[in-house]
């Protein structure tokens, strides 16, 4: 089967290191040990985290000025009229101009992958066949997947994955030179963007630091993420043993230095991640701060895909002393990405295809026009 996968990636609205490009490469890659894949980033500069997932296997498109957008249009044709693909999987809307190309010249059937987040940005629905990566997400369209303009007639449920990792034991001692590590010092490690829209975990992840750490010498807290005018964090940034760490060296594959930390705070794809190393993980809530995950409540927060939307009825508190097998026997058996293959190729056999509207055709031509 012949699969394209497609990314919108625009300076207006991103990074290209964001969680959504993670996952669509992620997956993209698990299916390529068994289709013929071809993953396409779209917009005016390409995906950091694409590149670092696919390599040279994936196809920029730069968009940049009006001709940009002729010249990119003209090779996604080609590749259209040579490949004929028979599903295309895109992540966000902005695509949609691209798959009515695709439906028209390859009869191909088109699948969107809602990334995660809350269910107050999808008010509409324009794809028959819709995959979920949380379950707060599958639930609600479950629940009003008749009441769309296109109804939702193929929904899957494919909890986030990632792909095994090594450690990168020089990034490691580098940053381990930055902090003046010594050997028995004490790491709280955060790995996640440091915006405004991770502000309260970001906070709670501080505070957690100074109300139970802040005394001793030996133990130190670091933010690792890229950065940007969103959120104010001056603050702390003189604060003794806080080290707030935004340079690309760190920041471009930051899974790789999970292995330092004693406690591991993170949220969405970057749990599962360090699931995957083992030892001792918290997870930013709503209500309760850090919250250790644990053979408890591990389901309730994949439901918000470890987001900080997690509401939980016990407050369960960060504890040093942790079970370091129960974080792996989890990820082998629910977040290797290579487990769900086959899975999402029957989703694909089963896809509906979508009937084209030509007013829909004038709407997204027009936002790929603009806003590309």
């Amino acid at each position: 089967m012949t699969l394209f996968y497609i990314i919108a990636n625009l300076k207006k609205r991103n990074t290209g290191k964001g969680g959504s490009f993670h996952s669509a490469a992620t997956i993209a890659k698990a299916m390529s040990f068994k289709h013929d894949v071809f993953f396409f980033v779209i917009g005016d500069f390409d995906s950091e985290a694409v590149a670092q997932i696919l390599g040279s296997n994936h196809i920029f498109l730069n968009t940049s000025g009006f001709f940009g957008k002729i010249i990119s249009l003209y090779h996604y044709l080609k590749y259209l009229f040579k490949l004929k693909p028979a599903i295309v999987h895109v992540f966000g809307n902005n695509v949609l101009f691209l798959t009515y190309l695709s439906q028209v010249i390859a009869k191909s059937k088109t699948v969107f992958t809602k990334c995660g987040k809350g269910n107050s940005g999808f008010k509409s629905n324009h794809f028959h066949n819709v995959i979920a990566i949380s379950n707060e997400n599958f639930e609600f369209l479950e629940q009003h997947r008749d009441n769309f303009d296109y109804p939702i007639m193929n929904l899957g449920y494919f909890p986030n994955r990632i792909l095994p990792f090594e450690q990168d034991e020089a990034l490691c001692n580098s940053l381990k030179d930055l902090i003046n590590f010594k050997r028995d010092d004490f790491i709280i490690l955060r790995i996640g963007r440091l915006n405004s829209y991770y502000k309260d975990g970001i906070i709670a992840t501080i505070n957690f630091f100074r109300n139970s750490y802040s005394h001793n010498s030996h133990v130190k807290l670091l933010l690792i993420g890229h950065r940007d005018q969103s959120l104010d964090l001056t603050d702390y940034e003189g604060l003794k043993n806080i080290f707030i760490i935004d340079s690309p060296k760190f920041t471009n594959n930051p899974k790789s230095l999970l292995s330092i930390a004693d406690i591991k705070v993170t949220n969405g794809r970057t749990t599962m991640e360090a699931c995957y190393t083992g030892g001792n993980i918290a997870v930013p809530t709503k209500k309760h701060g850090l919250v250790r995950l644990s053979k408890d409540n591990w389901k309730a927060m994949l439901h918000y895909n470890f987001s900080e939307r997690v509401e939980l009825s016990e407050n369960l508190l960060v504890s040093e002393v942790y079970d370091e097998n129960f974080p792996r026997e989890i990820f082998h058996e629910n977040f290797n990405v290579n487990s769900i293959s086959d899975g999402i190729t029957t989703f694909y056999e089963n896809c509906y295809y979508e009937k084209l509207n030509i007013k829909n055709w004038i709407i997204w031509g027009r936002i790929f026009f603009n806003k590309f």
